[in-house]
């Protein structure tokens, strides 16, 4: 009997591990209207200089957001906005620092807000043409996982993706006056 408990009580505990922010689940789909309306000037012309910042997740505490996974979503994301520059030769680059992710310790419903830093520079001429902090909250519910790490995990992966989004739709917005 006591077996049992022993092997139950590590089960839990083990189940109840923070796990990393999933890259999969960062990653913005752009919509056709976006994709219509982008200035040619910035497709495909964005190269990715470096991500910074970020922090690995220990499992015995809380669920982050790592450089490596936040990196990796924001590639697929421009690649599927159409704004990355394959060859790296483009005429932008992008340098992003994920600063801060502002999580609660314990909580039904649970809102993380993610802030990045995201500077663009022109390379022909070294000018900047966006360096903007984004903040954006998403808040993960019971309904979404009963579990609070598996919420928080949530909540950190909807929160980068919001933030990659606002990124895209700054940036294209910023992009009509280049």
């Amino acid at each position: 009997m006591k077996l049992k408990f022993c092997l139950l009580g590590l089960l839990l505990l083990v189940a109840a591990c923070a796990q990393p922010a999933r890259t999969s689940q960062m990653i913005y789909h752009a919509n056709e209207a976006q994709l219509a309306d982008m200035p040619d000037v910035v497709r495909d012309g964005i190269a990715i200089v470096a991500v910074n910042g970020g922090q690995e997740t220990d499992p015995l505490w809380q669920s982050e957001v790592g450089a490596p996974e936040f990196r990796d979503a924001l590639l697929v994301s421009l690649q599927e906005a159409q704004l990355h520059d394959f060859d790296d030769n483009g005429p932008f680059s992008l340098t992003t620092t994920l600063l801060e992710l502002e999580q609660p310790l314990l909580g039904f419903d649970m809102t993380v807000t993610c802030r990045a830093n995201y500077l663009v520079i022109r390379d022909d001429d070294g000018a900047e043409v966006f360096n903007e902090t984004i903040a954006t909250p998403y808040t993960a519910t019971v309904s979404d996982a009963f579990m609070g790490t598996e919420r928080l995990r949530m909540a950190n992966e909807g929160a980068a993706r919001a933030n990659i989004k606002a990124f895209i739709d700054q940036f294209l917005a910023a992009a009509q006056d280049l």
